[in-house]
């Protein structure tokens, strides 16, 4: 083996001028072919027949199209010595829970509701959770916009709110400058 990589090496060396030239033909070739045959990701595949696919499928006819959809959870608290439960602050929780009934969203859950309670035990906090009929990705900026939105108007209703889930944060962009960085930094190496 040490033999083969000596001859491997010199053999290199001798003809830099052509290996260099390959391998920037290489590269030139693989920026083409990521630049053109990219697309949109996909984490999501079906196949008929298996039994997760069947179980999907039976969540999605049971439980609705929010069955695999995005979600997003919403924190409510209530101000220093009152509970989420009684007076101003329950009535901005239920203002809350109507407002986050936003466009694309298939169901906020009522975090008052006495039949499924979403309620600290001392009271004070409470959440809802907001699913979507689609998957992260497909959420657009207005409907996160929105979200956040919905979030501040409980803030100015004199809640603390705060929302976390796949749903309020975006889509990580592949590319730019960092990335091109990162691709010149490990062709140095």
């Amino acid at each position: 083996m040490a033999t083969f990589l000596y001859r491997l090496g010199l053999g290199s060396y001798r003809r830099r001028v052509a290996v260099v030239g390959v391998w920037l033909l290489l590269l030139v070739a693989a920026g083409l072919g990521a630049a053109t045959l990219s697309g949109k990701t996909v984490d999501t595949f079906r196949i008929p027949g298996q039994e997760s696919t069947t179980a999907l499928d039976i969540l999605g006819q049971k439980f609705g199209s929010g069955a695999n959809g995005a979600t997003a959870q919403v924190v409510l608290e209530a101000p220093a010595g009152q509970t989420v439960t009684s007076g101003r602050p329950a009535a901005a929780v239920a203002s809350t829970v109507v407002r986050l009934r936003l466009n694309g969203v298939v169901s906020a859950t009522d975090p008052l509701d006495p039949t499924a309670p979403a309620v600290s035990a001392d009271m004070r906090a409470a959440y809802s959770t907001v699913t979507y009929g689609v998957q992260p990705p497909e959420i657009t900026y207005t409907q996160r916009a929105a979200l956040i939105g919905t979030v501040q108007a409980a803030r100015d209703a004199g809640l603390t709110a705060e929302v976390t889930g796949q749903a309020s944060v975006p889509p990580t962009e592949v590319g730019g400058a960092a990335e091109l960085v990162g691709v010149a930094a490990a062709l140095v190496v």
